[in-house]
C-alpha cells in the first residue's frame, strides 16, 4: 500500500472471517499482527491507500478487539489504544454472539464498527511493517561504497508473481547473479548461482506463503532483501 510514519503497509489479496485474518498474517511471520491505529492522519492513509489498491471503500479489518473484557478494547500488537474513530452510535455489540472484532469503512470512509467473527463478516485486512532505521556508517581510510538497499519486506502475491526488484545504486541489465534464499527460521530454501538480472528485476521461483531473507551477489555487491509471499 506504501510508507506512512516509519512502517510500510500492506492489504490482503482475499477475504477472511476476523480470527481466519488474524490466523493468516501470523502464518506470513509470527511477528506480524493486524494494523494498529493512532492518529487520524494514518487512519486517512490506510482509507486513501485502500481505495488506490482496490478501487473503493471496502470494510477491512484492523487490530483492535474487547475479546478480554467486554468495552476495553486494545491493539493486538501490545501498542496504547490512544485513538478511535468510531462511527456514530458504534461500538454497540449488538449481537446476541457478540461484536468483537473493529473494522473501518463502516457507515462511512475511515469509520470504526465492532463486528462478529461469524460468516455473514468477510473483510480484506490490513498490516504494517517497521522499517529498519538507516544503519550509521564508521568512515574507513580506505573508502567502501555499501549499496544503499530498502530491506522492508516487499509483499508478493505467490499466485501471479515470480519476480523481486532489487534496488541498487546503479542501473544493471542482463547481468547474471548469485541469490541465496532463507526462510523465517533461518534455513536455506533456495541457492542459484545463475540467476538473470533484467533491469532491476530478480525472478524468484515457487516459494510457499512466508517470510524469506535473501542476498543478491553481482560481482563484488551484495543486496540483500526481504519478501512476503501471500496467496
Amino acid at each position: 500500500m506504501g510508507d506512512y510514519n516509519g512502517h510500510h503497509y500492506y492489504i490482503s489479496n482475499e477475504k477472511y472471517s476476523y480470527w481466519d485474518a488474524h490466523n493468516h498474517v501470523r502464518s506470513i511471520d509470527t511477528s506480524f499482527r493486524l494494523v494498529s491505529i493512532h492518529s487520524q492522519g494514518e487512519n486517512s492513509f490506510i482509507v486513501m491507500k485502500e481505495r488506490m489498491v482496490l478501487g473503493t471503500d471496502y470494510p477491512l479489518w484492523i487490530g483492535g478487539t474487547d475479546t478480554v473484557n467486554e468495552g476495553q478494547f486494545v491493539w493486538d500488537d501490545g501498542t496504547d489504544f490512544d485513538y478511535t474513530n468510531w462511527c456514530s452510535g458504534e461500538p454497540n455489540n449488538s449481537y446476541d454472539s457478540g461484536e468483537d472484532y473493529i473494522m473501518i469503512n463502516y457507515g462511512g470512509p475511515g469509520l470504526w464498527n465492532d463486528a462478529t467473527n461469524t460468516g455473514d463478516d468477510i473483510f480484506h485486512y490490513v498490516f504494517k511493517v517497521k522499517k529498519p532505521s538507516t544503519p550509521q556508517v564508521t568512515p574507513q581510510v580506505t573508502p567502501q561504497v555499501t549499496p544503499q538497499v530498502d530491506i522492508f519486506p516487499t509483499l508478493l502475491n505467490g499466485d501471479i508473481s515470480d519476480h523481486i526488484n532489487v534496488n541498487v545504486t546503479s542501473p544493471l541489465h542482463s547481468k547474471e547473479c548469485k541469490v541465496w534464499l532463507n526462510d523465517s527460521g533461518g534455513k536455506m530454501v533456495l541457492y542459484n548461482e545463475f540467476v538473470s538480472v533484467e533491469n532491476n528485476k530478480v525472478h524468484l521461483p515457487f516459494m510457499a506463503n512466508g517470510l524469506y531473507h535473501g542476498v543478491v551477489i553481482i560481482g563484488e555487491e551484495k543486496y540483500r532483501f526481504k519478501v512476503v509471499v501471500v496467496r
